[in-house]
């Protein structure tokens, strides 16, 4: 998923597509449905198509879009959320047509409601990205923010889960969060004392005060700055931007 990031994130021109109830647009073959069959107060019934819930309905959407857009480049596909990107006008229109061509010949169909035309930046795997950066969604953040204090492990986990996504954007992530990570271990007690209300604070301010980060650019050279105490590790990778300033 990191790497669909990055990679989009350099481009100048971006188009999201969304495919209409992608998974129901698989076919199953006559074993599959059988398998898939459930009963009702009414009937007997089968699956024609992929139904949502499958355990590895995920698995098989993501190896037919794998086959439907091989080799086709300035594109990357999650699931049904489907980025085309270019640096150049022609060269992202050239794209999205090899995309729109493989589409019709594989019976694919876009939900053109959701569907974004080369823009600067959208909206792809919780991030918006575009333009040479990437940034954690506004409304991601404002719900971490909102988040009330953990009144067990379960809130706490939840809340762990909905910030460590955007771990990348917060500065010695795993040490502000160490007094909060320490409570989750199975044979201590839920606690929750003043070292986690500091911490569960201090990580949302972190949130509120991310960086952008710019999107990588892989024929430049990189910087590695690398730190260590005694209850972590953090490393930050830096890249000179055109006005000299490394930027994360």
């Amino acid at each position: 998923m990191e790497d669909c990031v990055d990679r989009v994130g350099k481009a100048k021109f971006v188009t999201k597509l969304d495919l209409l109830k992608g998974y129901w647009q698989v076919p199953l073959t006559k074993r599959a449905s059988e398998i898939s069959a459930f009963v009702t107060p009414d009937a007997f019934l089968q699956y024609k198509v992929l139904p949502f819930g499958l355990k590895n309905a995920p698995a098989t959407f993501q190896r037919l879009m794998n086959q439907v857009l091989a080799n086709v480049k300035h594109c990357e596909a999650y699931l049904d959320d489907v980025v085309c990107y270019s640096d150049t006008w022609n060269s992202h229109l050239q794209t999205l047509e090899e995309v729109f061509s493989r589409f019709q010949a594989a019976n694919l169909t876009l939900n053109l409601a959701k569907c974004e035309f080369c823009h600067a930046t959208v909206t792809y795997l919780g991030k918006e990205v575009g333009h040479g950066t990437v940034r954690p969604l506004e409304a991601k953040v404002q719900a971490i923010v909102e988040f009330p204090v953990p009144k067990s492990k379960r809130d706490l986990r939840r809340f762990l889960g909905m910030a460590g996504y955007y771990r990348n954007f917060c500065k010695n992530f795993s040490d502000v969060v160490k007094p909060l990570t320490d409570i989750l271990r199975k044979a201590v007690s839920f606690n929750w004392d003043t070292k986690c209300e500091i911490a569960f604070e201090s990580l949302k301010t972190l949130l509120c005060n991310a960086p952008v980060l710019a999107a990588p650019d892989f024929s430049r050279p990189f910087k590695l700055e690398v730190d260590a105490s005694g209850t972590g590790a953090g490393a930050v990778l830096l890249q000179e931007d055109d006005y000299g300033i490394d930027h994360p």
